[in-house]
């Protein structure tokens, strides 16, 4: 009796020490796989960044241009203006034409 005593208790024993390998295991591969999806979107979160910087450059580059046409648009009313402004009843009519 004392025979099967010891051998069920050594079943229950290298049971025992199983489940916890087999707990360990399954919490080392969920902190692993935890690990691997972190990194995923942090790559992801790296990859709109590229985005909305290369975005930030292209509306600059616009905005940039539109400022040059704007500024090239305001000197000649401002010239315009000037003109009209200085002409006389015969640079009017030269001036419409």
């Amino acid at each position: 009796m004392a025979d099967i005593l010891s051998i069920v208790l050594i079943v229950v024993v290298v049971l025992i020490i199983l489940g916890i390998a087999a707990a360990l295991i399954g919490i080392y591969n969920r902190f692993f796989s935890l690990k691997n999806s972190a990194e995923a979107t942090l790559g992801q979160v790296k990859v709109a960044m590229k985005k909305r910087l290369d975005m930030i450059e292209q509306l600059l580059g616009a905005t940039k241009s539109y400022a040059a046409f704007e500024k090239e648009t305001l000197t000649g009313v401002t010239a315009m203006r000037a003109r009209i402004g200085s002409a006389g009843p015969d640079g009017l009519a030269e001036l419409e034409r």
